[in-house]
């Protein structure tokens, strides 16, 4: 397994909040290496990892994600879910422009004035935010990929698909969900019988938000 793949795939589940810096890389508890920003996790064994790709900081309070998934639901059989098939949903999902962030005003399309600290409309965007036209399209933020009464946000599942692409693999298995059905289990088999998991909050919210949900026949989950 090519380890600049694996901290690739680690590095696409870590936090950039600046207020989380226990979060900003991988990090190991026992013999395993987690990545985490609250809204996924990915679950490597140590030995697969070189130590320099995480943190082992004896007096830093880490996540504690095994404490998610010791509660863990098993389904009675794991549902396979192929890489064709979420890549396919996600392809029909509705889009949005994306724009450069004006320097200015770093994309809010306010500035304070230096003299007297009040705040106004930043002159170089015209308190847009943004520079110039669409430099490309995102997924709009209400979107969403529903597996059975479970539904993961689009930019959560476009995660997924590149985890899954640093991994060289067609198909993980949802295997199970935390008790409550907050979080979503996934197994994903590596080269040389090596497993990874992942969990994903489940984005349940998405069912209001979005205009129009897109399905994938992955099965029903209880």
């Amino acid at each position: 397994m090519n380890k600049n793949k694996i901290q690739e795939a680690l590095m696409l589940h870590v936090s950039t909040n600046k207020l989380r810096p226990e979060m900003h890389r991988p990090f190991r508890v026992g013999n395993y290496v987690y990545a985490t920003d609250a809204h996924s996790f990915l679950k490597i064994h140590k030995d697969i990892v070189d130590e320099e790709v995480y943190e082992n900081d004896k007096e830093v309070k880490y996540p504690d994600v095994p404490s998610i998934e010791r509660k863990t639901v098993s389904f009675e059989a794991p549902i396979v879910v192929r890489l064709a098939d979420i890549q396919d949903a996600i392809h029909r999902l509705p889009t949005v422009d994306v724009y450069e962030l004006c320097v200015c005003c770093d994309g809010e399309g306010t500035i304070y004035c230096d003299c007297c600290g009040a705040e106004r409309q930043c002159d170089s965007c015209k308190g847009t935010g943004k520079t110039g036209g669409s430099i490309g399209k995102t997924f709009d933020a209400g979107g969403a990929i529903s597996f059975g009464i479970s539904v993961i946000s689009a930019f959560l599942a476009d995660r997924i698909i590149k985890t899954m692409q640093c991994f060289d693999v067609e198909e993980i298995k949802l295997f199970g969900k935390t008790n409550g059905g907050s979080t979503l289990m996934f197994s994903l088999d590596m080269k040389k019988g090596k497993t990874a998991w992942m969990g994903f909050v489940d984005s349940i919210q998405h069912y209001e938000s979005c205009i129009e949900p897109v399905y994938f026949n992955a099965g029903f989950v209880n």
